[in-house]
């Protein structure tokens, strides 16, 4: 069974032709435009996903960034930063058991940061294990989508390139 990839990015025009990659190769991708409609997604017991590819920059109720939405589904620090800690509390009912659940639910869970920014793990220890790739517009051969395609190929089918 091809595992269902969950995509987080307020943009979806900028991650369609990602979309379009990831579906012709067998996945099921499942889009979230805010910080709030992902983790619904990810709370709901029918949905379980092999990978998340998040944006940086995301716009929302909570407006927590692509890196504090990996701490909170890493379970990294989130309860020394007040707005991942709301959106945590919010999300799981102020129920740490929920919480711990859901991180055990996803540990192992392959994470993709794709943005418009430049990113590496050197600047954020939150991104250590994170495949990292920047957005290029300009790039017809969509070159980076590609490299994420490949990537998840890899980590979600070791042995079968």
């Amino acid at each position: 069974m091809i595992p269902k990839v969950l995509s987080l990015d307020d943009e979806e025009s900028d991650v369609l032709t990602l979309h379009r990659l990831l579906r012709g190769e067998g996945f099921t991708v499942d889009h979230a435009s805010s910080v709030e409609d992902a983790l619904s997604f990810l709370i709901d017991q029918q949905n379980q996903y092999g990978a998340i590819i998040t944006d940086f920059n995301l716009s929302g109720v909570n407006d927590i960034t692509g890196n504090q939405f990996l701490r909170l589904v890493k379970g990294l620090a989130w309860s020394e930063d007040p707005e991942i800690s709301k959106v945590v509390d919010t999300a799981f009912e102020h129920d740490q058991t929920n919480y711990d659940r859901f991180l055990k639910r996803y540990e192992g869970i392959v994470l993709v940061l794709f943005s418009g920014n430049n990113f590496s793990s050197d600047k954020d220890p939150c991104l250590n294990d994170v495949f990292v790739e920047q957005k290029n517009p300009y790039d017809s051969n969509c070159s980076a989508e590609k490299r994420i395609l490949s990537y998840l190929r890899d980590c979600l089918f070791p042995g079968n390139g």
